[in-house]
């Protein structure tokens, strides 16, 4: 032995090996001796000892370790580790599950349950933390089960330059992103939305665990830079999870079988179509003028006074001998259908769409998500009369409306976001609010540079407040009853001169005219 000891001495080679293998079996010796899990198994223990190394726990500001998992919930808590060493240590937590409050008795697992760190924690799971500092770990638990679990919080440690076990960790992170949105196109999973415009689209936000939230989603065809867009607001939580579902629109190309002159007639299901006319309340008018040929489309019951409560569920024609629906004027005219499915309908080509859905006064839902309207230039009257206590039309194309009179008239709508409109062509909105419902009229965005007639335009309107700061009086030629018996206190004017033409017609108007334009008592326009 000593002959061995003197011949190692005299190689330095292997007293180099020596000497490090003495250390390395030094070294993982002290590792696992201060990486052994050493706390209390009894009660959510605040304390925790790992060999010679102690730390303290809070769960969300409260001495302990133990969370508690409630069935079928997620749970967010903050863990608090903080050292009481005076240096420099190595940290990394681990956790049990436990049936009991207590954790006197752990399982190995649990199906479907998790523990994963959140991706907005202020700190990760491992790392160094400093001599007498602390750090504070945001914990996701999720706990599907119809069961309670408990999860105790417990600590790998060791010095700085220490390797750790790596026993029970959590290594799997929480996306805790305000908004996480999942797409299928026809049911199948996408990442990207679709890039043309002919779907259905639909947007439902929920929790993690499909509980409902506040926030509201809507799609909207952006016609500019071909491509749909995606707005969720009223988000009110860090996990909100939207599904947007696109559709292919059921394409039905139809077959007229006679000579296509102007009037020739073809019915299918509940429609009926004219080529190269439009329905006017109940009858037919020839088109004087026209981009490209095709059809005008009226429900039959609008045409034959049965006035059926009948849901309208046939699909509409795409095209007659491959020409298109260019007109839904008064299409649903005084229908008193308690449904309408509006989901077949190709309105790419339409050009006109006055009294749509006039005096429709059973339907309380119109899904209108779908609708095209980039061609459409008519849209006075559309709505007026309409029972539809919602009206999303966050997807409306109007740049080229040339005309919106009367389009809310008597509407049902309480609320009308309008904020997507483009108004620059619009040259008459007389009457447009008369006896709306709408307590909240959103008109920010509306451009009234060539507008002419505002005349009755909020008449008998329920709004409170009418903002009308964005409008531009200078072509304005009539505004006569334009707040008569309206039920707003507060007004809004973009200039001096935009708010005295709001106060006093008479004064305001190139010729003079009524000395009254209606203006409450109690409503006066202020720049804002």
């Amino acid at each position: 032995m000593v002959e061995f000891i003197n011949k190692v001495k005299s190689n330095k080679t292997a007293m180099y090996f020596l000497v490090v293998s003495i250390m390395v079996l030094f070294c993982v010796t002290l590792n696992y001796t201060f990486s052994a899990f050493t706390a209390s198994k009894e009660g959510n223990v605040a304390s925790i000892t790992v060999g010679s190394l102690s730390y303290d726990t809070e769960v969300d500001g409260t001495a302990g370790s133990i969370i508690t998992a409630t069935n079928n919930t997620i749970t967010k808590t903050d863990i608090t580790l903080i050292s009481n060493n005076s240096f420099d240590t190595n940290y990394e937590l681990t956790y049990d599950i436990c049936t009991t409050s207590n954790c006197s008795s752990t399982v190995n697992s649990v199906s479907g349950l998790k523990v994963e760190y959140s991706s907005l924690t202020e700190n990760g799971v491992s790392g160094t933390i400093t001599s007498s500092g602390n750090k504070v770990i945001r914990l996701v638990i999720t706990n599907p089960t119809n069961a309670t679990y408990y999860i105790r919080i417990g600590i790998n440690a060791g010095f700085s330059h220490n390797a750790l076990l790596k026993v029970n960790q959590i290594n799997q992170e929480y996306s805790e992103d305000d908004l996480v949105v999942y797409t299928y196109i026809d049911n199948v999973a996408s990442t990207t939305f679709p890039s043309s415009r002919s779907y259905n689209a639909s947007v439902s936000c929920h929790g993690p665990l499909g509980e409902s939230v506040s926030a509201i989603g809507k799609l909207s065809w952006d016609k500019t830079n071909s491509k749909w867009l995606l707005n969720v607001s009223n988000i009110d939580s860090t996990e909100t999870k939207c599904d947007v579902n696109f559709t292919t629109k059921p394409v039905k190309n139809c077959t007229y079988n006679g000579e296509l002159t102007q009037g020739a007639e073809y019915v299918d299901g509940q429609y009926t179509y004219r080529y190269l006319q439009y329905s006017d309340e109940g009858s037919w008018d020839d088109l004087a003028q026209y981009e490209e040929e095709g059809w005008g489309v009226s429900l039959t019951d609008s045409l034959t006074g049965g006035y059926s409560t009948t849901p309208v569920t046939s699909q509409l024609c795409t095209t007659i001998n491959n020409k298109p629906i260019i007109t839904m004027d008064s299409m649903f005219w005084g229908s008193k259908a308690t449904s309408i499915d509006l989901s077949s309908f190709d309105t790419s080509h339409v050009e006109s769409m006055h009294e749509m859905f006039m005096e429709t006064t059973n339907v309380t839902i119109l899904d209108l998500t779908s609708f095209d309207t980039s061609n459409v230039t008519e849209m006075w009257g559309m709505f007026v009369g309409s029972a539809a206590t919602t009206l999303d039309l966050s997807s409306f194309d109007t740049s080229n409306v040339t005309s919106m009179s009367g389009m809310f008239a008597s509407s049902a709508a309480t609320n009308l976001d309008l904020s997507n409109f483009d108004t620059s062509s619009v040259t008459n909105m007389s009457n447009m609010f008369w006896q709306s419902a709408a307590t909240t009229l959103n008109l920010n965005s509306f451009d009234t540079s060539n507008v002419t007639n505002m005349s009755g335009m909020f008449s008998n309107s329920a709004a409170t407040t009418l903002d009308l700061s964005s409008f531009d009086t200078s072509s304005l030629t009539d505004m006569r009853t334009m707040f008569t018996n309206c039920a707003a206190t507060i007004g809004y004017a973009r200039e001096d001169i935009d708010a005295r033409r709001f106060n006093n017609y008479a004064l305001s108007m190139p010729n003079g005219g009524d000395p009254n334009n209606g203006l409450p008592d109690t409503l006066k326009f202020i720049v804002k």
